[in-house]
């Protein structure tokens, strides 16, 4: 189950993300009504990893260059 935190206005059965468990990248799959919502990584400590914009229905996303965990 995919508990989305700040997400109030798209239902979240349109939003798909994968693979999981993630090694080098994920991808965002949305519904076309989600585009131009703002994505957002958080740590387990709450910080702001990344931030994108999803411009498409599916948006890659790269993570070589975040911790693993």
């Amino acid at each position: 189950t995919l508990n989305p935190v700040g997400i109030a206005s798209i239902a979240t059965e349109n939003i798909m993300v994968y693979p999981n468990p993630a090694v080098g990248e994920v991808t965002l799959g949305i519904s076309e009504n989600a585009i131009g919502a703002m994505f957002t990584l958080y740590d387990m400590a709450g910080s702001t990893i990344k931030t994108t914009e999803l411009k498409q229905t599916t948006t890659t996303i790269g993570l070589h260059d975040v911790a693993a965990g």
